[in-house]
């Protein structure tokens, strides 16, 4: 009977461990599934914070983080394997536990059972079923002392497992603290970031205001450079006036000193001058023979560049024109017979010009120039006139552009372009958002923005909301080719364009060089 309450303390024993060790797993389970709900919050939190690139210390305190995170993550799921093992191990002990109380209660009934026969018996019963029960009692006595063994160590290994399960998610515990210590620091150091990077758009935004107001300074000291130039023009003017009307007063008062001397010698000036009659209406008679051959050497040149037969710079007058104008024939690109309109090549001139600029030409043949929208006019008006566009990026390579068909319209028209027939490499961006497009410079805008793209992009062109051209604008800024292949922007470092009469190749044409000597007069 002693050995039969020393079993049952046991298992009562077993139990009592048991129950803690199970509450203590799912406390923890919970502040685990707690400890990864936090994880994955803060992870969406990084995921939406917006990063700038020159924050360093934010993505180095982020990659930390993340390590840790999936060191935490790693032994998160080494104690959920533990914790399962655990549970395996639990459940094999409530088996344990299940067919010990079974095995006690059987032995229980059968001790009973063999009391109460030892009690029903008489005294006087044979001694041979008497030994036969005690053995059998010490049998089961001694398997009962077997089982309170197996169950001892069975709660030895329970208390180990519950020490060591203690020691894990006392670790645990630490790296949550150092979890959140690091996430308090991050915090800090982004709040930080958050200020400078206010401190730093506060910044910007007052260097664009001061960069606006001292681009409307700079208007303002170009108005006012321009009114000092008149008034300084005006003042030469009246330097001159002032310089005239002191001579005269100089020769009243050499005059009147002198009067009997100046008498006589416009007297004799007189007389010379009556002499020198004829000479003078020789002379007029000189003059009007040389303006005679002027205008034949000038209705004999080239109407345009197909007329000459070498590449440089050359004298022609175009069609319905009584203005001779100074240009650069090409006769080496794609069959010959090309007079440039245009050149960019260094940045030297400045194609931010007004209309008037733009309406006559300005430059120079030799380097970069615009041959004038008059010109273009005059050479294009018959409307049997290719354009060509010859391009050389940046990097070196070439392009080029070739319409069969360019013409432009008169000044009243506003200059209004036509491009048609388009072969090249540089992709069509004429013709695809330039087409009829009138001409604007910074004075008159005639395209379809709602700002002025001449004066944005600081020159002329046949603008529309902008560009896909470029290559009239300030040199510094870049001259652009958009290339809708690619669907990028070409970057140019050189560009010509340059116009020829289709009908040199219809029908023969004179060949007539002129010579750089002669000297007519220049538009």
């Amino acid at each position: 009977m002693a050995d039969l309450r020393i079993e049952i303390q046991l298992s009562h024993k077993m139990l009592e461990h048991e129950e803690p060790v199970v509450n203590m797993l799912k406390t923890k389970k919970n502040q685990r599934r707690r400890t990864r709900s936090v994880i994955d919050d803060e992870e969406e939190v990084d995921a939406n914070e917006v990063t700038t690139p020159s924050h360093h210390r934010v993505r180095h305190h982020r990659s930390e983080l993340k390590h840790e995170v999936h060191t935490l993550r790693k032994m998160v799921k080494t104690l959920a394997g533990e914790q399962h093992d655990l549970q395996k191990q639990m459940v094999l002990l409530s088996q344990m536990r299940t067919t010990a109380e079974s095995n006690v209660h059987k032995m229980e009934m059968e001790l009973k059972a063999v009391l109460k026969r030892l009690d029903s018996e008489p005294r006087c019963s044979s001694s041979h079923h008497n030994v036969e029960d005690v053995a059998e009692i010490s049998a089961q006595n001694k398997k009962l002392a077997e089982s309170v063994d197996r169950l001892s160590l069975k709660v030895s290994g329970v208390d180990q497992v519950q020490s060591s399960t203690l020691q894990l998610f006392e670790a645990l515990e630490r790296l949550e603290e150092r979890y959140d210590d690091s996430m308090n620091e991050l915090q800090r150091e982004v709040s930080k970031l958050e200020y400078n990077d206010g401190q730093l758009t506060s910044t910007v935004h007052t260097l664009r205001e001061d960069q606006s107001e001292q681009s409307e300074m700079v208007k303002s000291i170009r108005t006012t450079t321009t009114l000092l130039q008149e008034q300084v023009q005006a003042d030469q003017i009246r330097s001159a006036l002032l310089l005239a009307k002191l001579t005269n007063n100089t020769l009243a008062m050499m005059n009147q000193s002198h009067g009997q001397q100046v008498q006589n010698w416009r007297l004799a000036q007189l007389e010379q001058s009556i002499q020198s009659a004829q000479s003078i209406e020789s002379l007029r008679q000189s003059l009007s023979h040389l303006e005679h051959e002027y205008n034949n050497l000038a209705h004999n040149l080239p109407h345009d560049c197909r007329e000459v037969s070498s590449t440089g710079v050359n004298f022609i007058l175009p069609r319905e024109s009584t203005e001779v104008v100074k240009v650069y024939c090409d006769q080496e690109t794609s069959g010959g017979g090309w007079t440039l309109i245009q050149r960019r090549s260094d940045g030297k001139e400045d194609f931010n010009r007004n209309w008037a600029a733009y309406k006559s030409g300005f430059g120079s043949v030799l380097g970069e120039f615009w041959l004038g929208n008059d010109n273009l006019h005059r050479l294009t008006k018959d409307n049997a006139t290719m354009l060509r566009v010859d391009l050389w990026d940046i990097y070196g390579q070439y392009w080029w552009a070739e319409y069969d068909s360019f013409l432009v319209g008169s000044e009243n028209e506003g200059y209004a372009v036509q491009f048609h027939g388009y072969t090249g490499n540089a992709s069509d961006a004429m013709a695809s958002y330039h087409q009829s497009m009138k001409f604007s410079t910074r004075d008159n805008d005639q395209d379809l923005s709602n700002t002025n793209c001449a004066d944005s992009y600081q020159g002329g062109w046949w603008y529309s909301h902008c560009q896909h051209v470029n290559i009239n604008g300030k040199y510094a800024l870049g001259l652009t080719w958009y290339d809708s292949l690619e669907n990028e922007w070409i970057a140019l470092a050189k560009v010509e364009m340059k116009v020829r009469d289709k009908r040199i190749f219809n029908q023969p044409a004179t060949t007539t060089i002129t010579s750089s000597s002669t000297t007519p007069s220049l538009h």
